[in-house]
Order: C-alpha cells, then structure tokens, then sequence
C-alpha cells in the first residue's frame, strides 16, 4: 500500500515560528532554547558572544601583509582588515561590525552585513584555547571580508534565513525570520498542527 506523505510538506503549508509552537510547549521550548542549537546564530550585541574576551587581538592572515584585529568600540564588536607595507607600516584599515555570532560549542563564527549581503568574518573566537585565530579555511584562502554565506550552509546553522535564490550571500532585508535553529527546522511547517491543537 502507498504510504501518504505528511500533511505538513503541502506546499502551502506555512510555517509559524517558534514562539507559536512555545505556547503549548513551554517547558520544552524553555529547555531547548538553553541547547547549543537553540542558541546557534543570536544577533550581536544583544546575544552572546561565545566567551570571546572584550579586550582587543590583532592576527596574522594567510597573507604576510595581511592582519585581522578585533575590537570593542561603543558597545558593539568589530573586526578590522589592516594591510601593511614591507616595513610593517599600515597602508589600508577598513573596520566592519559583527552583526551576528555563528555557533556555540567548540566556539563561535562571526558573520557582517555588507549591503543586503552577509558574509563570513575572517577571525573566529576558539572556546577550548580560549583565542581569536583565522576562521576555517581562511589558513588558505584568506578572501577578508568577501566570503559569502552561502544559502545551503546558513539552512544548516539557522532558524528560517531568508536568502535570494541565486545570489550568493545576497539576503532580504530581513535576513532571518527566525535565527536560530527553531522548532520547525526539524518539525516541519507547524500551521496544521498549531491550527488543529489551537481548537
């Protein structure tokens, strides 16, 4: 016999958010809102910051003329890119914000809005030796602050992201529904069910 697939993967069935499936679920929800996935991409500087040290450090890139600081200033975290010429003298500071923080377990990435695109920062806070060193794969191609956060990474790492088909690194002005990993990421579209319990 054919096995019906589940009502909720209609596609025009929608989606409601994590804080709908709350209501009813309200210890589990507290509970899992306290997970490393529950806590997987929060917005800087309301959310966390993985540990990382508020004083400044400053790291080489994959490139000798190439260094990565990162910074405090007026309650929000930055990382600079700084260029230097043979003698170690600065030619080029460009400072970004960090807008969100990525991860949670074994440390944390950073990502920076450049328009309506995000991107990955070069430096990412380690948790387990507790300092600032390149982000993974940067070792060897350090791109500073052009590596786009690709549609089909950011599923894996967020709640509802909203990228624009084809462009990578290109987000709607919102660029998150939900950030971080939510109930539905696993679930399913919660309106048929919300809707039928909501009764």
């Amino acid at each position: 016999a054919d096995i019906a697939p589940p009502r909720n993967s209609a596609l025009d069935v929608s989606y409601v958010g994590s804080k709908v499936c709350a209501a009813c679920h309200r210890k589990l929800y507290d509970e899992y809102i306290r997970t490393p996935m529950g806590r997987s991409l929060v917005s800087l500087p309301a959310g966390k910051e993985a540990g990382a040290p508020p004083t400044s450090a400053r790291v080489g890139g994959a490139r000798p003329d190439r260094f990565y600081q990162v910074e405090r200033r007026d309650g929000a975290l930055y990382q600079d890119e700084i260029v230097v010429d043979a003698q170690g003298q600065e030619l080029h500071r460009r400072s970004y914000k960090l807008e969100y923080v990525l991860g949670s377990v074994n440390g944390a990435g950073y990502l920076v809005k450049r328009g309506d695109f995000l991107v990955e920062a070069p430096l990412s806070y380690y948790s387990r030796n507790r300092t600032w060193e390149l982000s993974p794969g940067y070792e060897q191609n350090d791109t500073g602050f052009n590596r786009p956060i690709e549609a089909g990474c950011i599923f894996c790492h967020s709640g509802r992201p909203q990228p624009v088909a084809n462009r990578p690194g290109l987000f709607q002005a919102r660029p998150f529904l939900e950030e971080s990993i939510g109930c539905e990421n696993c679930h399913g579209p919660g309106q048929l069910h919300a809707a039928g319990r909501g009764k």
